[in-house]
């Protein structure tokens, strides 16, 4: 019997190395696929969770991490809304008066009181947040914050504003009782005590969206 050369020894080495390498190559990728397969279906179709949902005058909500979220069509615009209460939770907060003309400005001033305690200051800023988002983004109006009174810290680079500076539009944010809106002719005043504040903010929002209707 003729002996292989050892040339001919080392090719065949090399193709069984080969076949190896491409078994290896076959059996990882069954396996790659089949955890792929097992986890990635436990992924993709595991119960989705679920959330609360409410519908208000054709709207619906749902609650997402304690925010309400829905969509509001403007002309041909469709705007997401991200409110901390939805409207049945907001629509009992009182509004009195009514505003006048100079109140329909480009700009809108939203002021408070820079020496209100930092408990009450927090809330003031997540009420001022939530009116500016909504007055920016779904309006189209510029809002420039302002304070009713200096505070060489807090207000060294703001306007001072209050409603009595009738060529302005002005919101003003107030950290007191009782919860309600007051409308008076240019300026809006939004006052309540912690999330009280934010919840009359909401109010507001959701008459001008038209989605709570008075």
């Amino acid at each position: 019997m003729k002996e292989k050369t050892d040339s001919e020894t080392s090719k065949e080495e090399k193709e069984t190395a080969k076949i190896r390498t491409i078994a290896i190559i076959t059996v990882a990728g069954f396996i790659i696929l089949f955890f792929a397969a097992f986890f990635g279906s436990k992924y993709f179709f595991q119960d989705k969770p679920e959330y609360a949902t409410v519908t208000y005058n054709g709207f619906e909500f749902t609650e997402i991490a304690n925010t309400w979220y829905t969509q509001w069509q403007h002309n041909d615009k469709l705007v997401a809304l991200a409110m901390r209460y939805n409207p049945y939770e907001a629509e009992n907060v009182t509004v009195l008066g009514e505003l006048s003309e100079g109140f329909l400005q480009r700009q809108i001033h939203i002021t408070f009181d820079p020496y209100s305690d930092d408990e009450s200051f927090k809330y003031l800023a997540l009420a001022a947040a939530e009116l500016s988002q909504s007055i920016v983004k779904a309006f189209g109006k510029e809002v420039i914050p302002a304070c009713t009174q200096y505070h060489h810290e807090t207000c060294e680079n703001l306007s001072i504003v209050t409603c009595a500076d009738t060529g302005k539009a002005v919101i003003e944010l107030k950290a007191e009782e009782p919860t309600q809106i007051i409308l008076q002719g240019n300026c809006i005043t939004i006052q309540g005590k912690e999330f009280e504040i934010v919840r009359a903010a909401d109010k507001l929002l959701y008459l001008w969206y038209k989605i709570i209707r008075i």
